[in-house]
């Protein structure tokens, strides 16, 4: 995610205060990939009692060949309105928290997080991708 969101600001150009909100973001929706897409973990405040069980969790799927192969892709698009669009596409049986990312009032921190750092965030379910779009331009702020 890191390099990721530094190749980003290079090639566009742009301020360090938005290759951290970008690499942070970034680095959520990957892990939200990872755990709760290619993995197939429910979401921990719905599932597990605690962090170590989640954990667990987590260790026992990575050592299964049919979750560890999966992969997540990272695509970045710069659009004529001055946003930039990253799209955030895992191979599991359901994007983490598809549910979260349509309901907006949903209290996880993830979500909350994502919402925080981008100018907006949806999901498209049929490519099973998050998507996750940033303000290049002075004065365009989250809603």
């Amino acid at each position: 995610a890191q390099t990721f969101a530094d190749n980003i600001t290079a090639i566009c150009r742009l301020e360090e205060e938005f290759r951290l909100a970008v690499w942070l973001a970034v680095h959520e929706a990957v892990v939200n990939a990872v755990v709760h897409g290619n993995l197939e973990i429910a979401c921990p405040e719905e599932t597990f009692a605690s962090m170590d069980s989640l954990h667990l969790a987590i260790r026992e799927r990575m050592v299964n060949a049919t979750y560890s192969a999966r992969r997540v892709a990272l695509v970045a698009y710069r659009c004529e309105d001055g946003v930039i669009r990253i799209e955030v596409t895992d191979q599991g049986a359901s994007l983490p928290g598809a549910a979260l990312m349509r309901n907006r009032q949903a209290a996880s921190m993830s979500s909350s997080l994502l919402r925080t750092l981008s100018l907006q965030i949806y999901y498209d379910a049929p490519q099973r991708t998050q998507v996750l779009e940033f303000s290049v331009r002075p004065g365009l702020s989250a809603t």
